[in-house]
């Protein structure tokens, strides 16, 4: 499955809710699970650097 595929199945309003959730908090983090396996590290570490949040992997990330 394509990024672009992956990425059209998210529905704006969940995006959204999730910018909300991470601007607001006091103490913002990041927790990801899957990133190696979808092959978008470099979409996670520019998001990151973006919104200046630091970022924990999972086991399987």
């Amino acid at each position: 499955m394509s990024r672009c595929r992956s990425i059209s199945r998210v529905r704006r309003a969940q995006i959204e809710k999730a910018l909300t959730m991470l601007n607001d908090a006091e103490k913002p983090l990041i927790v990801s699970g899957g990133v190696l396996n979808a092959a978008a590290e470099d979409l996670l570490v520019q998001f990151a650097e973006t919104l200046g949040v630091p970022v924990i992997p999972t086991l399987m990330s």
